[in-house]
């Protein structure tokens, strides 16, 4: 049985279901998983509880070492030598790179455990370091595979890496990298990654899970239109401009419930917007939630907002899970153009595209789909065949085991 170890940064965070996806199909797939981790969060405070309990044994979840040696204590030198005595080389091979000995020491001495390890799967590009180092130097001959999902790819990432040359060492030593749709392949190629490493691969959904329940009934003119977003409460989502869109709907006498699930730091931004807006009555913000209570609520709505924008002029959406999701469940999407969601659905089919933060163009398409029951049913009814066809687990496990096997 082949050996994967999954380089993560905080795990298991309940936005990054796409982190547990990946995890599942490795598992269906014969691998011996471990996951390395900068810090380890609670298993049972995770709304992945049941799917990890079944997956991966919380010994197999490792966190970085987090003590530094202090170089003052010569005792901890000398163990540290005699400890690595036969990986002192390697040691110094490191500082070179790292400018720094006693972080060289520190990661041979926890890295060592994992030189057999067959592939290394990082998890956004900013967790290659010191993975990218240590290949550079053959202190593992690991096949290292990289998978980006947005926002790594905008200098300065985070707010914090501003350095160009960050993936300077990864796109020199790494095997393979994948993107989730053309638009992040795109991007990696401006950064200089080699366009015969790159491969598209998109984040699946499980069809099985988000079906849909039941067929959706025409609403009648008179009945409550409901419309859901989902997503964490930052800039890059757009909720502030999915809330101005439906407060058109308001002045144009259509009656409407917006439901935003997520959670994160704008959210007493987004309930001031919804109160100045005078919206208390039609929007409701829900805290994050399991993936049952979710599907349900993909299946309750009418209508599925994806209002993400580009933010600080180049920063934008790649793929966006949620907008699969709520097609996968049956329901129709309305969306902005922008980054990487024109590629999770299909224009004019199963749903329609709107200019970006544009909210007039989007209040627009929700009246034209709300004022269209039977074209609203017929998007929704096209929406999951098109998952099913182009991002089930099905379809992207086999480009997997294909590229895989290859390595």
């Amino acid at each position: 049985m082949k050996s994967i170890l999954i380089k993560v940064g905080v795990f298991p965070l309940n936005s990054e279901t796409f982190i547990i996806n990946n995890i599942i199909l490795l598992d269906q797939l014969g691998y011996n998983i471990k996951v390395l981790c900068d810090k380890k969060l609670d298993f049972n405070k995770s709304i992945h509880k049941r799917q990890l309990q079944q997956l991966i044994s919380e010994d197999c979840i490792i966190e970085t070492r987090k003590e530094r040696f202090s170089s003052s204590k010569i005792i901890n030198w000398i163990t540290f030598c005699f400890r690595n005595f036969k990986y002192l080389l390697d040691v110094f091979r490191l500082y070179r790179i790292v400018n720094d000995l006693t972080l060289s020491f520190e990661i041979i001495d926890f890295y060592k455990c994992f030189k057999k390890v067959d592939i290394i799967h990082i998890q956004y590009g900013t967790n290659c370091k010191p993975i990218d180092a240590l290949k550079k130097i053959n202190f593992i001959r690991s096949k290292i595979i990289t998978t980006f999902h947005g926002h790594d790819v905008f200098f300065p990432i985070n707010g914090i890496i501003h350095d160009p040359e960050y993936y300077k060492l990864l796109i020199e030593k790494g095997d393979l990298f994948f993107a989730n749709t053309l638009f992040l392949k795109q991007k990696l190629l401006e950064l200089g990654f080699n366009e015969s490493k790159v491969s598209v691969i998109p984040v699946p959904v499980n069809t099985e899970f988000f079906k849909p329940l039941k067929q959706k009934k025409h609403a009648k003119n008179t009945s409550e239109i409901k419309l859901l977003c989902v997503g964490r409460l930052v800039e890059i989502k757009g909720f502030s401009y999915a809330i101005k869109a439906v407060r058109e709907l308001k002045k144009r006498n259509i009656k409407f419930s917006l439901k935003i699930i997520g959670e994160g730091p704008i959210k007493d931004f987004l309930l001031s917007q919804i109160k100045r807006y005078n919206l208390n009555d039609s929007i409701t913000i829900l805290s994050a939630m399991s993936q049952d209570l979710l599907k349900f609520e993909y299946n309750q709505c009418d209508i599925f907002i994806m209002s993400s924008i580009t933010i600080n002029d180049e920063i934008k959406e790649t793929q966006g899970l949620v907008t699969l999701e709520a097609q996968s469940c049956g329901t129709p999407v309305v969306a902005f153009d922008s980054g990487g969601i024109r590629y999770t659905f299909e224009d004019k089919v199963t749903g329609l595209l709107c200019r970006e933060m544009d909210y007039i163009d989007m209040a627009e398409k929700l009246e034209f789909l709300i004022n269209n029951p039977e074209l609203r049913i017929k998007l929704g009814e096209n929406a999951p065949i098109f998952v099913r066809k182009n991002y089930s687990e099905k379809v992207v496990k086999t480009l997997w085991k294909n590229i895989l096997n290859e390595l």
